[in-house]
Formats: C-alpha cells, structure tokens, sequence
C-alpha cells in the first residue's frame, strides 16, 4: 500500500512502466477537467472518474488482477486498509468485476483520510474498505485499475 500527496506522485513513477502512464496522464488532465466514466490508458491500465457516495458503514474488498489507485479530486472520504491475510468471511470472488467482498472486522485496521490531492495505491495484498464517511456526502475521484 502507499498512502501520499499527489505533489509526492512522481517519486513513485520510477516503481513501474504503469505508474509511469498515470503520472504521464495526470501531467496532461488536470484533476478538475476530468470526465465521469471509464477512460483506457496504456499498458492495460484504466480509470473511473465520478461522484460517489459515501457511507457509514461497508464491506472490505479485494483485487487479484488489479491494484487501485484511488485520487480524491473534491470532498473526501475515509478508506479503511487491512491487511488482506486477516480478513475472514470472504464472498465469492467476482472474476468479471475482480472483487471479493468479506464481511469481518479484521485484527489490524488502519483508517486512511482521503481528501483533495491525496492518494492511496493498494495491491492485491491490501484489503481496503473505501467510501466511509469524513466530512461530506459525496466524494468526487479517479480509481485507476492497474494491471498486476
């Protein structure tokens, strides 16, 4: 998992060809030009922007083939992240959608504040639980999908 600023984000392009496209996409959209949808990149990676809503509550979720990158462009959330090994009561996997849902409380949590200009990277390994309410009822991001 990584946890940053974005102004941080090019100390991570050098991790890998495809953080390379996001840093690359992000110099040429600026954040508040973005439209809602999906959006194809190179290498495989892609990205959702729009307006979500938050909650009180959720469930854990997991990737297999995909890390994500969730960037908060207006409002904010709290993300939750534990590590993937101590969750327990998983759901069946949804290999279409690459998720797997698992409604436990896990030994070790950590929160993680998602406001404007923050980012969160999480890889298969890191189970995270986004959308929770911080301050607002919708929070306004990119998740990219990155190939793994």
């Amino acid at each position: 998992m990584i946890y940053d600023e974005l102004e941080n984000l090019n100390y991570y392009a050098g991790a890998g060809e495809r953080l390379g496209v996001i840093f690359q996409y992000l110099k040429d959209n600026p954040l508040e030009t973005l439209k809602d949808g999906r959006h194809d990149l190179e290498q495989g990676v892609y990205c959702v922007v729009g307006d979500f809503d938050v909650q009180e509550h959720g469930a854990f979720e997991a990737h297999r083939r995909y890390a994500d990158m969730h960037l908060i462009i207006r409002g904010g959330e709290v993300m939750e992240w534990a590590p993937l090994h101590d969750l327990s009561g998983a759901g069946a996997y949804d290999e279409s959608k690459d998720i797997q849902l698992f409604e436990c409380a896990p030994k070790r949590m950590i929160p993680l504040p998602l406001t404007a200009g923050v980012f969160a990277i999480l890889y298969p390994q890191d189970a995270h639980k986004p959308l929770i309410r911080l301050q607002s009822d919708t929070s306004r991001k990119v998740i990219f999908k990155i190939p793994v």
